[in-house]
């Protein structure tokens, strides 16, 4: 990493002075007495309130009192409940980063998240929670788990010299490498931020539940209005005593509350929150239960939610043939160490020995891994073939579905690209067989086309491999993944979790449909929804 003076202390305090300190500004919170208060705004709690306040006009103390025992008691409930969600979410609000590597006045130094400014120069390496979005300035096989801001739990690849992947965002983690980035937006004006100014601005909308209460409250008054108003009517009509008639009507109108009604709604909506409880799933509102009881669809992504995400390759395909992953044939084939080459080179992933002594745990992306550890179970020493250096890195593009490294050793660079097999059979011109380097025909295409098609339709994830030795003067990316020389490809088993099933089943009995999302091939996806009852005769991908 180069020598960065930053930003000077007198430069930062007064951008800091200016801007304010990196932190995200919240609504104000939500009191205690206000939260409590706001229990009684339902327009059924207002319904009975009035009916209390009749019932005292009446007279009649204890209907009052009770009626009121019962408002009370529903407002204490909701109140419990709404407050202790409130305290489990301040706890998970506590997650803002304390300290990070700065440099200032040309040093490096530990500094408080908050005091940060745009311009500062960062430090990240791995483990570490980016404290604001920044520019990477230089980066080294660093990978971000952006799950907080996607959703996506798989780590996405940086690169500095990618402009369009050259950002990191506030809260995000890195997983892998390490990089040096200039502070571009701090608190509100960090994506986070957006995000969370635009949640205070939002108004709380009524759930279904609330809305038909409300309604019901409303039909409820007007019945009752109208027929304490038919009564009195009738009564007076018939020449009854005025004052009797008003206290016939009025009596009429608090019978027709049903006071029972909000607690018996409030309990029930508090135990399915306890049961939520239970699952580890906290609801701010309790009428939020409802709205999980309303769910019809759940779209799930496939690698690591329905899957184990525990990466192993079990098939080879290598000049025409295909191997099992432990095959000792495989060591004896020409074109299988240029394969591994590539594999572990063109890779960011790293293995760290198990405690136990017994084989690897992977460090970073768990299908660069499993290609770490084929490697390793060939005994090929990973370290070692990583002598030489990158010269050019293309991370991994979800459009070209390619990754791509130039490679310098010695005097020799080489680009080593991996990616999905038919993204990387476009970019070949020429192939790999025992013999040599062939020119590609359309029969050669066919046949490693139906090849990586029945990896696929077995469930395994296809990686292809390719390379060329090229004259490095900094070219284009297209440029340097055209006219490759096509290695072969392998199948990664990637086995379902052994609950999904039973979740699926569960779930389509209660009415829910399931879908699978997967930037996998559609052949792949569609052998994994048939081992877990996903999908169904007939229906597509």
């Amino acid at each position: 990493m180069e020598n960065r003076a930053g930003l000077t202390s007198v430069e930062a305090n007064r951008r800091l002075a200016r801007f304010g300190p990196n932190t995200i500004v919240h609504a104000a919170a939500n009191t205690p007495l206000r939260q409590f208060l706001s229990q009684f705004t339902s327009p059924l709690v207002i319904l009975l309130l009035i009916a209390a306040v009749l019932s005292l006009a009446l007279g009649e103390t204890f209907d009052a009192g009770l009626i009121l025992t019962i408002v009370v008691l529903n407002a204490l409930l909701g109140f419990v409940q709404e407050f202790k969600a409130e305290n489990a979410l301040r706890a998970l609000k506590k997650i803002t980063v304390s300290t990070i590597r700065v440099i200032r006045d040309g040093v490096q130094r530990e500094l408080d998240a908050a005091d940060l400014v745009a311009g500062d120069v960062i430090i990240l390496e791995e483990g570490d929670k980016v404290p604001a979005d920044a520019k990477l300035l230089e980066s080294m096989h660093l990978e971000v788990n952006e799950a907080s801001l996607t959703g996506e739990s798989l780590a996405v690849e940086k690169n500095a010299k990618d402009q369009k992947n050259n950002e990191v965002f506030l809260g995000t983690i890195v997983t892998h490498g390490r990089a040096v980035a200039e502070v571009a937006c701090t608190g509100s004006a960090t994506k986070f931020g957006a995000i969370a100014t635009k949640l205070s601005q939002m108004k709380e909308e009524a759930t279904p539940l609330e809305k038909k209460l409300a309604s019901v409250a409303k039909q409820l008054g007007i019945l009752a209005g109208g027929a304490a108003i038919a009564v009195f009517t009738i009564g007076y009509l018939q020449h009854n005593p005025v004052i009797q008639m008003l206290l016939t009507a009025i009596s009429l109108a608090v019978a027709a509350v049903p006071e029972g009604l909000p607690a018996v709604i409030t309990i029930t909506l508090a135990v399915g929150t306890q049961r939520m409880a239970r699952k580890r799933a906290i609801l701010r509102k309790l009428a939020a239960i409802e709205a999980v009881g309303s769910i019809t669809v759940i779209a799930t992504d496939k690698t690591g939610t329905i899957t184990k995400n525990q990466m192993r390759v079990v098939d080879v395909w290598l000049g025409g043939k295909t191997y099992t992953a432990n095959d000792g044939k495989l060591r004896s084939s020409p074109i299988f160490p240029k394969l591994l080459n590539i594999a572990i080179r063109c890779n960011n992933a790293s293995l760290a020995p198990r405690g136990d002594g017994k084989g690897s745990d992977v460090i970073g992306d768990q299908t660069e891994g499993s290609l770490l550890l084929l490697a390793e179970d060939h005994h090929i020493d990973v370290p070692t073939q990583r002598q030489g250096r990158i010269v050019e890195e293309f991370a991994f593009d979800a459009t070209t579905k390619t990754m791509s490294v130039v490679w310098k050793e010695g005097a020799t660079v080489t680009v080593l690209t991996k990616g999905a097999p038919e993204s990387i059979l476009a970019r070949s011109s020429r192939f790999a067989d025992p013999k040599g380097e062939t020119n590609f025909t359309h029969e050669k295409k066919e046949q490693i086309f139906e090849a990586f098609q029945s990896f696929a339709k077995q469930g395994l994830r296809v990686i292809a491999f390719a390379s060329k030795k090229i004259a490095w003067n900094g070219q284009s990316r297209q440029h340097v993944e055209c006219n490759l020389t096509f290695i072969g490809f392998v199948g990664i088993a990637d086995p379902p979790r052994e609950e999904v099933g039973e979740a699926i089943r569960m779930a389509r009995d209660a009415g829910i449909a399931t879908v699978m999302i997967t930037g996998d091939n559609e052949l792949t996806a569609l052998a994994i929804a048939k081992h877990i009852g996903l999908i169904d005769r007939g229906e597509e991908v």
